[in-house]
């Protein structure tokens, strides 16, 4: 039984609207995110998934459709995703990249996450 709460952040110019809703496991990640400090923005999200990890859905989806993000937000969208990852061996975790067909730098990114985190992602097209 999941008992975290559902968590949202509103974005604004330089960081993503956040939603994570544990009764249906999705964590959704969409905007820019460019912020000077992502770890105050990322850091109730961090909490949130190491509560959540402990009871977590039989199904949990992450979705990242991340406009742009500066170097300190990949790291931390990497180091989610790894603490995502580590969560029982019978939830089933699917990871969806969002992307601009243009947009060969969060295209690279996402393809460096996956191979650095072997587990396959859904790369969806905008």
């Amino acid at each position: 039984m999941v008992q975290v709460q559902r968590l949202s952040i509103v974005s604004n110019v330089d960081s993503p609207e956040i939603i994570l809703i544990p009764e249906s496991g999705i964590i959704s990640i969409i905007g820019n995110s460019y912020m000077n400090n992502p770890i105050a923005t990322y850091e109730p999200v961090f909490d949130w998934v190491r509560e959540y990890i402990k009871s977590p859905s039989k199904k949990t989806s992450l979705i990242l459709d991340i406009e742009y993000a500066n170097s300190a937000t990949k790291k931390i969208i990497y180091d989610l995703i790894c603490l995502l990852l580590t969560v029982k061996d019978n939830v089933e975790i699917e990871i969806t990249w969002n992307y601009y067909e243009d947009d060969e730098d969060m295209i690279d990114t996402g393809k460096q996450f996956e191979k650095s985190c072997k587990k396959a992602f859904n790369f969806i097209k905008k």
